[in-house]
């Protein structure tokens, strides 16, 4: 999408309110709730002195205050952080040592707009970006396809360098090939993932993974049937036509209806077998 500036303002202008949006940035900030160090730490504190357990869902009290205060420790970098919009989230969540970078300088203006802490950054040089073990968490979504498969390599290198021991690597990713369609062609997606090839190149390179989901799989029979229209009626156009993305705010109604079914499967716990993205949970290795 680099170079594309009007892909970039729509992203801006909607992903505070687009359904899909919305529930990833929701799963972002439960997997950190979840698995991240200090949170671990809480966990084993209150399975040491037996007290009630600590959860951000807990009402007003002293645990509360360390939820607080957990927010305020963690250190966390979003790697391709685009407009902003998942560190937006994490700042209105709490999270007050969040920031990231992005290959376009369109993206880093939105980005800096909102008052939040982004800069140019490439994917190619974290290693650059930080000194070893400075994050307790960092993200990377939808931007993996951008590399080559030695690329990736070095990236999850630098990856393992910049955690701290015990620290996780939120990633989603493009899933599935059935699902490729106009959104691909106009963002630039080169390449759809799944859990078959993915998750063993991950782990040979020193991640454990801790969760892996397809989504949104309840919404998935729409999305494959809409992408093989897509795909019949690109045969009948010319090879030069220009596509648009997915980015668009849906009709209200709509969008609220989407959203809430993706929040109905997230709260159901079930191994889902097949969506349009993959959401994953990492975590590096304790010897590293």
């Amino acid at each position: 999408m680099i170079g594309k500036r009007h892909e970039y303002d729509i992203m801006a202008a909607v992903e505070s309110q687009h359904w899909w949006y919305k529930t990833l940035h929701s799963q972002v900030i439960q997997a950190i709730q979840k698995y991240s160090n200090v949170q671990q730490h809480l966990n084993h504190l209150q399975h040491i002195h037996g007290t009630q357990q600590i959860s951000d869902s807990a009402p007003f009290n002293d645990s509360q205050l360390i939820i607080a205060e957990r927010n305020n420790k963690l250190s966390i970098l979003d790697a391709g952080c685009g407009t902003g919009g998942l560190l937006m989230a994490l700042k209105q969540a709490g999270f007050t040592h969040a920031q990231g970078f992005d290959l376009s300088s369109d993206a880093v203006a939105h980005a800096k707009n909102r008052g939040l802490n982004a800069k140019l950054g490439d994917l190619n040089h974290l290693s650059q970006f930080a000194p070893p073990q400075s994050f307790d968490v960092m993200i990377n979504n939808d931007t993996l396809y951008h590399l080559t498969v030695d690329q990736r390599i070095e990236f999850f290198k630098s990856c393992l360098s910049l955690l701290k021991p015990n620290g996780i690597m939120i990633m989603n990713v493009p899933a599935l090939d059935a699902f490729k369609g106009n959104h691909d062609l106009a963002v630039g997606i080169t390449e759809r993932f799944s859990k078959t090839t993915l998750l063993p190149f991950i782990k040979r390179n020193g991640f454990e993974v801790i969760q892996a989901r397809y989504w949104p799989f309840i919404l998935s029979p729409i999305i494959w049937a809409t992408r093989v229209v897509q795909k019949k009626m690109r045969r009948a156009v010319d090879h030069s036509a220009v596509y648009k993305s997915d980015l668009a705010l849906p009709n209200p109604l709509v969008n609220q209806v989407l959203g809430k079914l993706c929040a109905a499967e997230r709260a159901v716990s079930l191994t889902t077998p097949w969506g349009s993205s993959l959401f994953l949970v990492l975590q590096k290795n304790n010897h590293l």
